[in-house]
């Protein structure tokens, strides 16, 4: 019930926010399990993806989002636990390797609410959901770093391919904190980490 009343009460400013197309949506189960896996462009891939799909979407974010003090922080942090969303302490090393199944992509969220950004602008966004990635030649093995890494692979080409962006091999952490040093060195401040 908070889940579908979240979505009324914030839908209609996403909508106003972004034109959003969707495609694909057929590639999404109507019950039962499935994980979504997208390139997580802006804080707004999380509320765009619940509120676009008809099923409810549950998702991973990072637990800071939980627990901000300013107003917008709070704002997020009550919409995330009302549609039951999991908070993720990033430190964990598991964290990362029980969220691998099928391949969505978003385009456009990063225009409107950049990393480093406080105010979104209007826009538009597409999400392109593609055909499920099943990985049955892995049923049976053990769940092992290789075959994590195998399957973390070929799920980062499927978003590679749905959304046209290119492969960097480094984790976003890495990159923000080689921006941050970059801006520092320039005389520029360092911006807070939204994302």
């Amino acid at each position: 019930m908070k889940y579908q009343l979240s979505r009324f009460i914030i839908g209609p400013g996403l909508h106003l926010l972004a034109r959003t197309q969707v495609v694909g949506t057929e590639n999404v189960p109507a019950a039962g399990g499935a994980i979504l896996a997208s390139n997580h462009l802006s804080v707004l891939d999380s509320f765009y993806l619940p509120l676009m799909l008809d099923r409810p979407v549950t998702f991973a974010a990072k637990s800071e989002y939980f627990t901000g003090k300013r107003p917008t922080d709070r704002i997020v942090g009550a919409y995330l636990r009302a549609t039951k969303q999991l908070s993720v302490d990033r430190a964990g090393a598991r964290a990362a390797q029980e969220m691998l199944e099928a391949a969505v992509a978003m385009i456009g969220t990063e225009r409107i609410l950049p990393p480093g950004h406080r105010v979104p602008r209007p826009g538009r966004i597409q999400i392109r959901v593609g055909r499920p990635l099943l990985f049955e030649e892995y049923a049976g093995q053990p769940a092992g770093a290789r075959q994590r890494r195998e399957v973390t692979d070929q799920v980062m080409a499927a978003i590679r391919e749905l959304s046209g962006q290119d492969f960097v091999p480094m984790y976003a952490s890495a990159r923000k904190e080689q921006l941050a040093v970059g801006r520092a060195g320039r005389g520029e401040p360092r911006d807070r980490d939204p994302a």
